[in-house]
Parts: structure tokens; sequence; C-alpha cells
């Protein structure tokens, strides 16, 4: 592995940002997939950072068991490694380079998102980092895409859709997805305390609104900060709850008990509803 922290911006790297996927996009794809009953299969590509290919000169002192005996040398690295800082983005320009010879194209909305459309096909394939996601119209095209794909770079077929962003899907008798973050909730409500909490069925009490004064303060605030960061993570699968987080976000600053005590209602709405499920209705 490089020593990336030892890079110099505008040296040996300029560009580091690589994109990564919006959820509301995995759950579009969801919809999709679940609509047209198409199988949704998960790759993961082995070693994915070592594909990428290095538009800067970058070089790194001998690795150990490779040592020349001239000290003096350095190894000049043609491909990316993992540590280097922009060994993300060299990947995914690689990949998206390799995709583009296959006539996919990059949706505007969400430039992870790749689309082969055409008379007879529509394949989606969507991309986070080393993992992707694979639906479409053709199973055959889609086989033999990964076979082809899997000769360009090692890949790795984990089967059917199961883990996506931190959530867990769950594939039901009639082919109807889960989405479930039961474990993540169940760790929070046990971090909170609120794990024998009862549960509650509205997320936010008619009327009520937060405020910065007017109760008393704590000394630690970071712990509301991460309670509400986790309940905005919950959105995921808890759609009933945007309102609150978006009523809350004013306040991430705010360090009064009155403000975490709302969070906490919302815990305990956690400890009935941890789902959201994809239906087809055709």
């Amino acid at each position: 592995m490089a020593k990336g922290f030892h890079q110099r911006l505008g040296y040996d790297y300029n560009e580091t940002f690589s994109l990564v996927i919006k959820p509301v996009t995995v759950w579009i794809l969801l919809t999709f997939a679940v609509t047209n009953h198409w199988k949704l299969q998960k790759l993961d590509v082995n070693n994915a950072f070592l594909n990428g290919i290095l538009e800067e000169e970058v070089y790194m002192t001998q690795p150990p068991g490779f040592e020349h005996p001239n000290k003096d040398l350095v190894c000049k690295l043609n491909k990316a490694i993992y540590g280097l800082k922009q060994a993300p983005r060299a990947w995914f320009e690689k990949l998206k380079s390799t995709l583009f010879s296959y006539n996919f194209q990059p949706s505007k909305c969400d430039p992870s998102l790749f689309v082969h459309n055409d008379s007879s096909t529509v394949v989606y394939m969507l991309l986070y980092v080393d993992d992707i996601i694979v639906t479409g119209s053709n199973p055959i095209f889609i086989k033999s895409l990964v076979s082809t794909l899997n000769l360009e770079f090692s890949l790795k077929d984990l089967g059917d859709l199961d883990y996506i962003l931190g959530v867990e899907v769950k594939s039901q008798s009639n082919a109807s997805p889960l989405l479930t973050q039961s474990k993540y909730i169940k760790e929070l409500l046990t971090k909170t305390k609120m794990d024998e909490a009862n549960p509650i069925s509205l997320p936010m009490v008619g009327g009520s609104k937060l405020s910065k004064t007017g109760s008393e303060d704590f000394a630690d605030p970071t712990l509301y900060r991460s309670v509400l960061g986790a309940l905005q993570y919950e959105t995921t699968t808890r759609p009933e709850i945007s309102f609150f987080c978006q009523q809350s976000l004013p306040f991430y600053e705010c360090s009064n008990r009155s403000a975490l005590a709302s969070c906490k209602e919302n815990f305990e709405v956690s400890q009935r509803h941890h789902q959201l499920w994809f239906v087809s209705t055709t």
C-alpha cells in the first residue's frame, strides 16, 4: 500500500473526487426491477483500485521484498495502488471507459448509474466503489456482459442483491425486495439506552416546535448530533421521519435536552418500524 499522506497536491496528484451513488438512485432502480420483474444481481471487483491508470507521474520507494541492490532507485507507478489519493477516481474512470465500449451511457441525474438501451434490451448498471448492481430486461445479455467484464477485471458474482449502502435487501416469496435496517436500528437503540422503550406510532407530536432555548443544556452536545445524523440515515427505509429530520437540521448546533428528547421520540418509532417493502402492483 502506498503512503498517500506523503503526496502533494499539484505534484503527484490532482483530482481525487470519485462519484458516490445517491440513495434515491438505488430506490428507483429497485422500483424498476420490481415493476418489470427483473433479477437484481450483485458483483464485486477484486482489487478494484489496481485497475486504475494513473495520469500523473508517481514514484514510490522500493517495497519490502522487492528491493534492488541499488537503494537509490525508486519505482514509477503506471497503475494505481491502494493508498494513493487518486486511486478511487482512477478506478472509476477505467471502468467508465470500459462500459462506454459496450454502449453504456451515464445517467444525467446520477453519473454512477450506467444505462444500455437499444431496440430490444435495457440494462442498468449501478457502481459503488468496487460493488456493482446490475439488472435489466435481457438475462442472456447480462450473463454475456458479466463474462466479458470478468475478462477485463477479476469479478466475483455474489448472486442476488442482499446488501447495499448498509441496508439489508431480503427477497420475499413474491420476488418483492424488503429493505431493512433492523440491525442498525437495534444497535442505535442500545447505544442511546432505549432498547427497552415502549414503541410509539407518530414520529412527531402535532404542533410541537423545537427551540434553542427554554430547557437545560447538557454537557456533551455531540450526543444530539450523532443521534440526529443516525435518524437521517434511517430515512433510507423510514421516509415517514424525513419531515422531523428536516425540521431538526436548523438546530444541529443545539445542545438542550428538549431537542434530544424529540430525537428519542423517533427512536421509539424505530421500535415499531424497521422495514421498507417494494411491492409490484402490476
